[in-house]
Parts: C-alpha cells; structure tokens; sequence
C-alpha cells in the first residue's frame, strides 16, 4: 500500500503531526491547565519536534510493514 519512500516519509510526518494536534492542542487544553496559561510550552518547537522524532522513527517500521516473511 505504501511502498513509495517519498509516501512513506509523508506519511509519517503527518502522524506525527497528528500526535502534535491530540496531544497538546486536545488533550492538553482539556485536561491540563498548564497547557491554557501563559507558561505554555512553545508550540512551534513542539510542532517541529513531533514530526521528527515521533513521526520518522515509525518510518523503518512503515519500510518492512508491507513485507509478509516466511520462516518455514
């Protein structure tokens, strides 16, 4: 399904932004206080920071996800 690198790296950078938007813009507002004030993290680190470590440490794993192997 995915066997394009350049899919695949898109792909994973829209997860992690994904993972940005649940867990600060979502979660964060709902449930923490800390996340509504003025001492807020910043969000355009966080923007960037999600994508490219949460995001592209999924890609090696999306590489193999498609291959089926037979140990038998």
């Amino acid at each position: 399904m995915l066997r394009s690198p350049l899919l695949l790296t898109m792909t994973a950078l829209v997860y992690g932004v994904l993972l940005h938007l649940v867990n600060f813009q979502v979660l964060g507002h709902a449930a923490f206080p800390f996340f509504t004030g003025s001492k807020d993290p910043n969000q355009a680190l966080e923007l960037l920071a999600h994508p490219l470590l949460f995001g592209l440490f999924l890609f090696p794993f999306f590489l193999d996800w498609g291959r089926t192997r037979h140990t038998r």
